[in-house]
């Protein structure tokens, strides 16, 4: 089953796929500690296995989506005081919007 990768693609596919849909998955998991025993990626492939399993069912379905790449910085900062941890700021998160339209295409 194809799924439709932002990375993969050239912007002629994105234009192509955007009369098929306005659905865009954006998976999002901080690079952050879980112990001394597991990598810190956790719940970046935790947020990837997430989103393809919804693309795949939504697929099943007829219905074609986007998967943008991961957003591996959002709110963090329960683990700060272990080393190697990387968070966003809660004003950041919580003020702008962290993504815009990816098939906004103001000549159209």
């Amino acid at each position: 089953m194809k799924l439709n990768y932002l990375s993969n693609m050239t912007t002629k596919q994105v234009r192509n796929l955007e009369e098929k849909t306005n659905i865009a998955l954006f998976p999002m998991g901080p690079c952050e500690v879980h112990g001394t025993h597991l990598p810190m990626k956790v719940d970046v492939t935790s947020a990837n296995e997430m989103t393809e399993r919804a693309a795949k069912k939504l697929k099943d379905k007829g219905i074609e989506t986007l998967i943008a790449p991961t957003l591996h910085y959002t709110l963090a900062d329960i683990a700060n005081s272990f080393d190697g941890n990387i968070t966003l700021k809660f004003e950041t998160v919580a003020k702008e919007p962290l993504i815009n339209n990816v098939f906004y295409h103001p000549n159209k």
